[in-house]
């Protein structure tokens, strides 16, 4: 899963805020926010949005509860996205989009690997913390291999402190020689209960009666219970029986259907469709047979009355390419008429032209002005020069004339410009200005600026609490360190809680004093419960009195015997009185007995908690001394120390602030001079210059130098300019004049040569260039006409040859194919006649051709319907073998009879199944009996008489269940009665006590069970992580090792120590072993780190990839590990997402110069200086960063 936007809808300060992650979906992403800027805020909403805002969240302060909203849009591993919103609450808090719709938590689950959160933290999430505790529990377990694989894994920073933890607290409460740890001490007080108590247990007398009386009652238990057993078994029978009866009825019903139904023949289940399958392709096949024998007698008839081919078609090719050549004929007959008609007009343009250059028509034969083609290329080349000749001429003397009016222009202007002078001192000076020009306004707001920023320094060091002198004696001023005032509030804050936590505990015992006296009081006034010599009077006087009616009825003396029975009654309820109020008050003996004890306790612990509260009050009041005497040499009366920690801060800041103010006094000193120094050397060289003195200031003399400066440079430059153009103009000048003598000698040479070109001409000399071309022209005319009119009379001719040998061949083609038609007479006349023969011809093949292709077409049809016919025949014979082939299998010789049959195996299928789930019943009815001992039971049974043993099973059902009850009854009353009167009321508090041990020792077992069970657990989850993983995660954890270090150690190995194996690095520079505890505590961090993005790519391997959110962890890195650090993130960003948190500048400085162009995405927070370039970016002055994006809230 991938995060492409994380959308701070409503989070902390942070309203519509939103990073774009879309961007680089495989580079690192670096999220840059300085303090304040809601880095911390920006990370628990990532978190938040995978699995929930927390419900006391802090980020409440702009948003409250109900309005806070996390938005984000993720892709999941399958390609598919999702848009989300979280809110806070209890339920449903992950929603769509548009915020209505919930969204199940699964999906957001699966994607996750179904973690939870703190898992998801612990494994894909470090921090700076994590790593810090993770290099440092590393050197604590100096080097196990299982521990450091297990906590990079886990995530867990801390292994071997847990295990040690583990130990320690199972210590904590037992060991086998110990005494006064709480199971050792339990344990004995426990034995010593157990012994106490039974010293005071009952005499053996009562304890053997009571003892028979319960053996006679659990053995009539045990014989009420065997019976109910058998009754039970009893009335599941006849329940079974009851059951099955209908089911027996129903079974013999269906087997009389089946003896009616008789045997039938076994069909295969797909019979019937079989049968109709065979059916079908029969009639069919039947069908289909019939219509191609209609159709072949159908195509016999068509074929008798085509007939017999003609002959025609036996020379159709020679009649095909004289009806393909007719066409090219009869162009070629209309061409001769337009050749003809050209030949007549190129006789008379050929007149025309012999007239035009002066020759008459009766010299054609003999024309014999021929010009050759080298005499007419020369002179077609002598016409160009001598234009060319002209056009330089003309321009030669154009040029001539603009040149020397320019130069004339110039050197007027030369002689009215002023002399210049020399500047060279004025340069150097404007040189040195600019910088101080720049510098003067500035100087002149910091001098405002310093003024209010002293007294405003002022203001503040008089406001400061706790002060009334000035600002030199407040920095002169001996004041504690700021490490000591926090060392001083921690611990007055220490001795604070105690005093607090002493009082809270006084009072708390003070309370349980008071209730333990009130409860003591309360069981006073209630009055003494009865004692053991008070009971034994009354049961004497009791059994006195009964000795005595006994002995009166013996000697048969009633009156006695009546006054004996009258004593004997009142005794009777006396003794049972007592009895019955030593069991009642035995748990009130027992309590006061338990609460004197207590008392005694608390009491003790009360006066330890006055003594400790006093001792805390005392501790306290010497550190408050400490504290006042630490603030003497300062003579500053102290307050809280939180309050004076808030005091140093603002006193340093007032001396910071001095120091600085003092330091921007003397650089203004400084460039004060500097400036003064300027201006006076400016006023002086404006005064040589212009003859100004006075006070110009800095700037204004500046401006009126650089005035004088430019018309200089104005003068100079206009003379260079004029000088410049003079004399590019006088050199042109000369090159003008050459250019107009060299074209007046070639005039003369190109004179002659035109004489000698123009005499094959029969011109003189004097023929212009124009109108040598003209002649040259009409020339080429009259030669090009002569040769069309020899070309086209040679055409025509052509024609009417072709014409002859094509009537020729018309003739005897018609002769062999239709000699009915008297070609030669047909074609004496001239070419339209041909043309008529040769399209009857063509029109009679045509014919022929069609009758011939229907003819063929219906000699295909009847092959292909014979061969269907045949087909449908086998068709036919199938489908009556299939036919027959069922009726075997039905057993009938008649295909109408298989029908009944199917119906007949249908019906009695059908109650083959319905027989068999009718005895799958009866089976479960039988309770493991066969089913035809079953059956065989079921007839004997007499069907009327079952209600009636069923009631009587019941009603003596009943009466067991009652007599049971009483008897139980009476077993609880004999074990209370031997409870009550168990002894002594010692008895109850040993008892007591026995119970509260136990309790204790039960509590404190459990403790030492689950932390040893922990720890053996823990150490071999350890070991088999080890064992399973150790090659795949040392291999890749070495190279990225040797990356994170810059090559400082080249691998990782695991070796043995005397006890366990050891993680040990290899220094690259002398290959010696390095173990962790000789490792610097950067160092230690790296390798943490390595093992902890090992352990991340080990399981991408197999899971699909989850976001890797990192927070900070390069603070004790130098740049060159940071700058691999950030590479080996970026490397693992190409495999999962990882996004890096920081607040540090120079995490974007080294990304920028070591991560490749592409390699990572820059996010700024708001406030975070998002345009301001990395610095290193702005020192090369090339980025290779993508555009960031900007969260703003």
């Amino acid at each position: 899963m991938k995060i492409l936007e994380l959308d701070l809808l409503a989070f902390g300060p942070f309203t519509g805020a939103s990073l774009d992650f879309a961007a680089g979906s495989d580079r690192l992403h670096i999220v840059y926010g300085p303090n304040e800027a809601g880095k911390s805020t920006a990370l628990r909403a990532l978190r938040g949005l995978l699995f929930g805002i927390e419900s006391r969240s802090t980020d409440d302060h702009v948003h409250p509860y109900n309005d806070m909203r996390i938005g984000a849009t993720v892709r999941f591993a399958t390609g598919e996205t999702l848009q989300i919103v979280r809110r806070k609450g209890n339920k449903n808090t992950l929603r769509d989009a548009s915020d209505t719709n919930p969204i199940a938590a699964d999906e957001l689950a699966k994607a996750l690997g179904h973690i939870d959160e703190a898992a998801f933290r612990m494994r894909f999430g470090l921090d700076h913390e994590t790593l810090v505790k993770g290099g440092e529990e590393m050197a604590l377990g100096k080097g196990d291999v299982g521990q450091m694989l297990f906590a990079a894994s886990a995530g867990v920073a801390h292994i071997s402190q847990l295990q040690a933890t583990l130990r320690a607290s199972a210590e904590a409460l037992y060991k086998p020689q110990a005494r006064v740890l709480p199971i050792n001490a339990a344990l004995a007080e426990y034995n010593k209960a157990s012994r106490t108590l039974r010293d005071i247990q009952l005499s053996a007398d009562d304890w053997l009666r009571r003892e028979r009386e319960l053996a006679v009652a659990k053995a009539e238990i045990a014989a009420i219970e065997k019976e109910l057993a058998a009754l039970d078994a009893a009335r599941t029978r006849l329940a079974r029986i009851q059951a099955a009866l209908p089911l027996a009825s129903r079974r013999a019903a269906k087997l009389a259907e089946l003896a009616e139904i008789g045997s039938a023949p076994v069909l295969s289940h797909d019979f019937a469709e079989r049968r109709e399958q065979a059916a079908t392709r029969l009639q069919s096949a039947t069908d289909a047979r019939h219509r191609a024998e209609q159709e072949l007698n159908r195509i016999d008839l068509r074929l008798s009355n085509l007939g017999v081919p003609p002959p025609i078609l036996e020379h159709a090719a020679a009649v095909d390419a004289i009806c393909r050549d007719l066409s090219s004929h009869a162009k070629a007959a209309t061409d001769r008429v337009d050749l003809a008609h050209k030949k007549e007009q190129l006789d008379r343009d050929i007149q025309s032209q012999l007239e035009m250059i002066g020759r008459n028509s009766d010299d054609n034969q003999e024309l014999k002005i021929v010009v050759r083609t080298a005499d007419r290329v020369r002179i077609e080349e002598l016409s160009g020069r001598y234009r060319d000749l002209a056009a330089r001429r003309d321009n030669a003397l154009h040029r001539r004339a603009q040149l020397e009016r320019r130069i004339a222009e110039a050197q007027s202007k030369l002689a009215q410009l002023p002399p210049v002078g020399d500047d060279d001192a004025l340069k150097r000076l404007l040189k040195r200005l600019p910088p101080l020009v720049h510098s003067e306004a500035p100087h002149a707001v910091e001098t405002k600026r310093l003024a209010a920023d002293d007294e405003q320094l002022a203001v503040d060091t008089a406001q400061l609490a706790r002060w009334d002198g000035n600002l030199n004696a407040l920095e002169r001023l001996s004041v504690p360190a700021m490490d000591a005032i926090r060392s001083y509030e921690a611990r007055l804050a220490t001795e604070s809680g105690r005093v607090e936590e002493a009082i809270r505990r006084r009072d708390a015992l003070a309370s349980e004093v008071a209730n333990l006296r009130r409860d003591l009081a309360a069981l006073h006034a209630s009055g003494e419960a009865p004692t053991e010599s008070a009971l034994v009077e009354a049961r004497q006087a009791r059994d006195a009195a009964w000795r005595a009616l006994c002995d009166a009825l013996t000697a048969g003396d009633l009156a006695s015997a009546q006054t004996c029975a009258l004593r004997f009654e009142p005794l009777v309820a006396a003794a049972d009185a007592v009895a019955d109020r030593m069991r009642r008050d035995a748990d009130a003996v027992a309590r006061r007995s338990s609460l004197e004890s207590e008392l005694v306790k608390k009491s003790a612990a009360l006066a330890q908690a006055d003594n400790q509260l006093s001792h805390a009050r005392d501790q306290y009041a010497a550190g408050e001394r400490e504290w006042t005497a630490l603030w003497q040499p300062s003579g500053v009366s102290p307050g809280a120390p939180r309050e004076m920690l808030a005091w140093a801060g603002e006193r340093q800041r007032l001396c910071d602030r001095a120091a600085a103010l003092r330091q921007r006094f003397a650089e203004h000193a400084a460039v004060a001079r500097q400036l003064e120094e300027a201006r006076e050397e400016a006023v002086a060289v404006l005064a040589a210059l212009r003859g100004q003195v006075g006070g110009s200031s800095l700037s204004h003399a500046a401006e009126a130098l650089e005035a004088i400066r430019d018309q200089i440079e104005t003068r100079r430059a206009r003379r260079q300019s004029l000088e410049a153009s003079c004399a590019d103009d006088t050199r042109e000048l000369a090159e003008a004049n050459d250019d107009l003598n060299r074209c007046e000698n070639e005039r003369d040479e190109w004179r002659q040569a035109w004489a000698t070109a123009v005499e094959p001409l029969g011109h003189d000399d004097e023929l212009t260039p124009a109108q040598a071309q003209a002649l040259l022209a009409a020339l080429a005319e009259l030669r090009n006409l002569l040769e069309k009119r020899t070309d086209g009379a040679g055409r025509i001719a052509g024609i009417d040859r072709d014409a002859r040998e094509y009537a020729s061949q018309v003739a005897d083609v018609a002769a062999r194919s239709c000699p009915e038609l008297n070609a030669r007479a047909a074609i004496a006349g001239d070419f339209p006649a041909v043309a008529t023969l040769v399209a009857t011809l063509g029109a009679r093949l045509s014919e022929a051709r069609e009758d011939d292709g229907e003819r063929r077409r219906h000699i295909a049809d009847r092959e292909r319907h014979e061969t269907e016919l045949a087909q449908f025949r086998q068709d036919v014979d199938s489908a009556e073998a299939a036919m027959a082939a069922l009726c075997r299998e039905a057993g009938t010789e008649s295909v109408s009879d298989l029908p009944t049959i199917e119906v007949r195996w249908r019906r009695w299928t059908e109650l083959q199944g319905q027989l068999a789930e009718v005895d799958e019943a009866l089976v479960a009815q039988a309770a493991g009996a066969s089913l035809e001992l079953f059956l065989d039971d079921l007839s004997r049974v007499e069907q009327d008489g079952l209600p009636g043993e069923q009631a009587r099973l019941a009603a003596r059902h009943r009466d067991l269940v009652e007599k049971l009850d009483s008897l139980r009854k009476q077993i609880w009353h004999l074990e209370r009665e031997e409870l009550a009167n168990a002894g002594r009321n010692d008895a109850a508090i040993a008892n007591a006590q026995l119970q509260e041990q136990k309790a204790q020792l039960e509590g404190d077992v459990a403790r030492y069970a689950q932390l040893r069970l922990a720890s053996t657990v823990l150490r071999l989850a350890i070991d088999r992580y080890r064992k399973a993983n150790e090659a795949p995660l040392l291999t890749r954890a070495s190279a990225i090792f040797s990356r994170l270090t810059c090559g400082d150690f080249s691998e990782l190995r695991a070796d043995h120590d005397e006890e366990k194996p050891i993680l040990v690095a290899v220094r690259a520079s002398s290959g010696k072993f390095v173990r962790v505890t000789g490792m610097s505590d950067g160092t230690c961090d790296q390798l943490y780190l390595a093992l902890r993005l090992a352990s991340v790519e080990h399981y991408l391997d197999n899971h699909p990839p989850i976001p890797f959110i990192v927070d900070d962890v390069l603070q004790r890195f130098d740049d060159r590990r940071a700058a691999a650090a950030l590479a080996a993130f970026a490397e693992l960003a190409k495999k999962t997402q990882v996004i890096f948190f920081t607040h540090h500048r120079h995490v974007l400085d080294l990304a920028a110069e070591h991560l490749p162009t592409g390699g990572y995405c820059t996010h700024f927070l708001a406030g975070s200086e998002r345009d301001e370039p990395p610095r290193r970016e702005r020192k090369r002055g090339t980025s290779n960063t993508p555009a960031p994006t900007l969260l703003q809230g």
